[in-house]
Parts: C-alpha cells; structure tokens; sequence
C-alpha cells in the first residue's frame, strides 16, 4: 500500500463530459480525505499530506463498512445540518482539533 495518494481535485468546465466513462460526484463542502485501510487500521491524509484521524475519530471503524482487507478512499468528510446539507461552517471546529476527547457537539 503506498505511503500516499494524490486527491483527485475538481476541474472547472463549460460542460460536464458525456459518455459512459463518466462517473460523477456530488459536491460536498466539507474537507478532503483520502482513507488507507489496511485490516483494521484506518489512516486518514487531508489533501495535504497530513494525517488527520485524530480530529475524525468517528471514522476509526470505517473498516468495517468495506469488503476488502486493503482499500484507499478518496473523499469528502462533511457534516451534514438537520435537512440534510453539508455546511463548511459545521466541520470547521474539528480541522484544528488535535485532542480526540474533545468536550464539542462531536
């Protein structure tokens, strides 16, 4: 498993691309992760470099959640409000936060 993978980044366009090679996300406003599991071990990188599990501890036992003994996960980590959106200003306390057992509304 590598030590680390380049996020992929949005491109700006006129146009989305066509054709079934495409696949789609939706735009989450959160912070972006990439995942290494390896077991039982979850690894979390922000994009830049960083390790980051430490302010996620929620994520710990996303292992359990993928059916593959090694995986890399390239994503968005965001909080959603009460209708289901993801709000930037929600997530914002814990990109700083170092200390697991933070007293927050975590």
């Amino acid at each position: 498993m590598p030590d680390s993978v380049e996020p992929m980044k949005a491109t700006l366009t006129d146009k989305p691309p066509r054709g079934e090679d495409w696949l789609f996300e939706i735009k989450w406003d959160g912070v972006r992760a990439i995942a290494f599991i390896d077991r039982e071990e979850v690894r979390l990188q922000s994009r830049n470099g960083l390790r980051c599990e430490r302010q996620y501890p929620e994520l710990a036992p996303i292992h359990h959640q993928i059916a593959a003994e090694q995986a890399i996960l390239d994503g968005e980590i965001a909080v959603l409000d009460e209708k289901g959106v993801s709000r930037f200003h929600l997530i914002q306390p814990r990109i700083a936060n170092s200390d697991p057992n933070c007293s927050s509304r975590w």
